[in-house]
């Protein structure tokens, strides 16, 4: 009967353990991709302020015209 209760305690333990690890993993990955965005939008808000044009960036950066716009228009309002 002891040994029972052990044996769940250890396996709630481990799947508690797994539960962590896996967190903190899609943790990391989702500021890794987070920090790539970031990286992105300074791409696209550089061209921009060197005079690029929105479709030439768009071409280049894989975006649509509305999302440089939405970018440019994000960046003048909060100061970025």
């Amino acid at each position: 009967h002891s040994m029972l209760i052990t044996a769940l305690a250890r396996e709630k333990e481990r799947h508690y353990q797994q539960g962590i690890e896996q967190g903190i993993e899609q943790g990391r990955e989702q500021g890794i991709e987070e920090g790539r965005e970031e990286g992105r939008m300074e791409i696209v808000l550089a061209m921009f302020m060197r005079g690029f044009d929105l479709t030439v960036i768009a071409d280049i950066t894989g975006r649509t015209v509305d999302e440089i716009q939405r970018i440019v228009a994000h960046a003048a309002q909060t100061g970025e």
